[in-house]
């Protein structure tokens, strides 16, 4: 009972030297580089080591003052994503987003906590042997505890490594005031967009019927559905990669309302959502052209999926 006592004893103090150690060296205009009250803290601060020893200030800034079209903010990061989606971002960044330039960190899954990067950690502090060894011995089970959160996601077993070690660094990145402002705006941005969204979705017979009273609105409509959605449906709704619009099957339901609200929205399935790059006018118009087009069974139709109405 001593024994462990003792233990929890010096971690607290190793933790505390820290605080002490980051409130003398930043000014406090500057964002934290990490939260303080993260249950972590150590594993977050070699993870903040990884972070520097893999140059990832090349392309990343803490601050989003600090944002440039050659780097990419990580202000407030820490609270918007989950562990396991930063593991997926690290290892297979692509999977997340295809049009990255962001290189994998899977070598990080294969490298080991080390001594020496702990040493780092402490560069500028002070410490007996022992209570280096409490500290090794507790990063050791931080990174244990993390582990067990992306194992628990079941998307695959993630080993303990300098990766468990940049994520949680990266988890613990809070938002600026700057920032703050930002999501404010965004918030009131994506509140407006949805009452949109859903207004037209709710009235969407109505608006379309009113649309389909002019031709040009179904002419439109292809138009955009040419530009949008033929390279999966097919020039003429066909179906390639994507179903057949033309005939009286469909996954998600064909009324306007569930059509309205595929295109809005998306689907697991594949379908991006496309209610940031279209205007409900817009998704109207589209959703007016197929209801022109469906029923008339293409000849070169893909065959039917999913349930007749």
């Amino acid at each position: 009972m001593f024994k462990s006592n003792t233990t929890f004893n010096i971690s607290l103090f190793l933790i505390g030297i820290l605080f002490i150690s980051l409130n003398f060296n930043s000014s406090t205009e500057e964002i934290s580089k990490y939260d303080e009250n993260s249950p972590r803290t150590l594993l977050v601060k070699y993870g903040e080591q990884v972070f520097e020893n893999e140059k990832c200030s090349r392309c990343h800034v803490l601050n989003v003052e600090d944002e440039n079209k050659r780097k990419k903010s990580l202000d407030g990061y820490g609270g918007l994503k989950s562990s396991t989606f930063i593991a997926t971002l690290l290892i297979n960044p692509k999977d997340v987003n295809p049009g990255t330039r962001m290189p994998s960190f899977k070598k990080l899954l294969t490298t080991n906590l080390e001594k020496s990067v702990l040493r780092d950690v402490f560069k500028d502090i002070s410490i007996s042997d022992a209570d280096f060894e409490t500290a090794w011995k507790t990063i050791n089970q931080e990174a244990n505890s993390l582990k067990k959160e992306i194992d628990k996601e079941g998307v695959y077993t993630h080993p303990i490594s300098e990766a468990t070690a940049l994520i949680a660094f990266l988890q613990n990145i809070p938002s600026s005031e700057a920032q703050k402002e930002i999501n404010q705006i965004k918030k009131q941005e994506v509140d407006k967009e949805n009452k949109a969204e859903g207004f037209f979705i709710k009235n969407s017979d109505s608006i379309v019927e009113q649309l389909a009273k002019n031709d040009k609105n179904i002419s439109l409509g292809k138009e955009l559905y040419e530009n949008r959605c033929a390279m999966c449906h097919g020039e003429n709704g066909e179906g390639m990669i994507g179903p057949n619009l033309t005939d009286d099957y469909w996954i998600n339901g064909g009324s306007t309302k569930d059509i309205s609200e595929i295109i809005i929205n998306g689907s697991p399935r594949g379908m991006p959502a496309s209610k940031s790059v279209l205007t409900p006018i817009e998704i109207g118009q589209i959703v007016t052209y197929m209801m022109a087009i469906k029923g008339t069974n293409h000849p070169d139709g893909k065959e039917p999926q999913g349930e007749k109405e």
